[in-house]
């Protein structure tokens, strides 16, 4: 399964998707990455895995407001 997330500073919109057909899709707050703290972002994250709950994941695909790709924290 392949989850896509992409998140603004406001809301995140989460798809999980079979390659086919979109198993689930939720909603959390944002996440600006340059701006909240790590347990911040930690703790959307979890909210989003229980949503996900024990569905086997093998992608991941995060789009987020503060995220410049080719840099590292």
């Amino acid at each position: 399964m392949k989850l896509i997330i992409d998140s603004g500073a406001t809301k995140a919109d989460w798809c999980l998707t079979d390659g086919m057909d979109i198993v689930r899709e939720f909603k959390t707050d944002g996440m600006n990455v340059s701006v909240l703290s790590e347990a911040d972002i930690a703790g959307i994250i979890m909210e989003g895995a229980v949503a996900v709950g024990n569905r086997p994941v093998t992608e991941v695909h995060l789009y987020a407001a503060g995220l410049i790709e080719g840099t590292s924290a």
